[in-house]
């Protein structure tokens, strides 16, 4: 399952990344990215919290949307 409207950067692109040479040219910064189940809602898009009366409430997660998955980004900046 991927994120609606999200594509996966090409093998090909992370490579030129890679052998960038920054003497030459602007380069970018490695940035891996996946898509995985949402951390605060595990995946099912409604998360539930007590209140100060102590009765549950169901809502709609709000880090996913309520879509149950989220894109995780992690930039690697190499000396």
């Amino acid at each position: 399952m991927t994120y609606p409207g999200s594509s996966p950067v090409s093998p090909q692109e992370i490579d030129r990344r890679l052998q960038c040479d920054p003497s030459i040219e602007d380069c970018k910064a490695v940035v891996y990215e996946w898509t995985g189940k949402c951390r605060s809602c595990h995946g099912t898009g409604l998360v539930s919290y007590y209140n100060q009366r102590g009765r549950e409430t169901i809502c709609k997660c709000v880090p996913c949307l309520g879509i149950g998955v989220g894109n995780t980004r992690l930039a690697c900046l190499f000396d």
